[in-house]
């Protein structure tokens, strides 16, 4: 069980560097062209955010989130669009 909980750490962390630097080289190419750091960033959002929603559903999950957990998400909503925002905003 350990090794397949390795394997599977393993291969979100390759997923996840890779995705970024898709994300970046995509950012660039588009803000050298077009300079729109925050609809750039809002399209950004919304893939990941799809994304996530897809592998929850896929994983037998719940999408739904409680009320308390609120507050937490929304920190880290605003902390992860910022980083988008400014990442394209530096191009």
């Amino acid at each position: 069980m350990a090794g397949s909980d390795a394997a599977v750490t393993v291969l979100l962390i390759v997923l996840w560097y890779g995705s970024s630097m898709l994300a970046i080289t995509t950012s660039k190419l588009t803000m050298q062209m077009l300079k729109v750091p925050l609809t750039l960033c809002s399209a950004q959002f919304l893939s990941a955010t799809t994304v996530a929603g897809l592998v929850l559903r896929l994983q037998g999950r719940p999408c739904a989130v409680e009320r308390k957990s609120f507050g937490v998400l929304g920190g880290v909503a605003i902390t992860y669009t910022l980083g988008f925002f400014f990442t394209n905003l530096a191009f």
